[in-house]
């Protein structure tokens, strides 16, 4: 997909309050940080992609922030001295060693995966170039595995595990219908059934009509 697609979003974010959608780019301020974000089909489920490269053009030798966002968590890539740029493009692997959360603490495996099963947002930075911002009419790829068998190799990173009763997904990471995540034990908390949220949440003198899951 190419960035400058029609398809293509574009926001603004300072680092901490709410993302804003910048509907035109052409006219956006050069002293405010604006924002590729990625479409849908980039975003939502993409746990498929872990362990694939996603693949972007840069303009110059500077290579842009990037954020991922999802299940209330933010993390950004590293953007370590070793990632090389070979003719204005750079290769990134979507794995939990080149990215940490935003304030800095490194992240594990199962935190990396919920984050791809719920992303909310891929934001990459933009820079401006002759005083304006101007969408690359380059193209972004973002590698994600098939259940069909297409011809061009294995994706070795992709699991597909046996869950155990109230999780589903390739490896588990997301909940079962009928069940919720509660943030007990693990980092990541455990999916429980609704009737465990029902017992443990509201109160006993609430009526059918009115309590609401969690």
């Amino acid at each position: 997909m190419a960035m400058n697609d029609w398809k293509m979003w574009f926001a603004t974010w300072d680092g901490r309050g709410e993302v804003k959608a910048v509907k035109n780019p052409h006219n956006f301020p050069t002293n405010q940080s604006l924002y590729y974000s990625l479409p849908y089909r980039f975003i939502e489920y993409q746990v498929k992609s872990y362990g694939g490269y996603l693949q972007l053009p840069v303009e110059s030798e500077q290579i842009p922030e990037i954020f991922l966002m999802g299940y209330n968590r933010t993390l950004v890539f590293r953007g370590q001295p070793a990632t090389e740029i070979f003719n204005g493009t750079i290769q990134i692997q979507l794995q939990e060693t080149n990215f940490v959360l935003h304030n800095g603490t490194a992240i594990d495996r199962i935190e990396f995966l919920t984050v791809l099963a719920y992303i909310d947002r891929i934001l990459i930075r933009m820079f401006p170039t002759k005083g304006r911002y101007e969408p690359s009419p380059r193209s972004i790829v973002m590698d994600s595995a098939s259940d069909y068998q297409r011809g061009i190799g294995k994706a070795h990173f992709v699991e597909e595990c046996r869950c155990p009763a109230g999780f589903r997904g390739t490896s588990c990471e997301r909940c079962d219908f009928g069940y919720n995540r509660a943030f007990v034990g693990p980092p990541m908390g455990v999916c429980m059934p609704w009737e465990w949220h029902r017992n443990r949440y509201v109160p006993t003198s609430t009526t059918p009509r009115t309590y609401h899951y969690v």
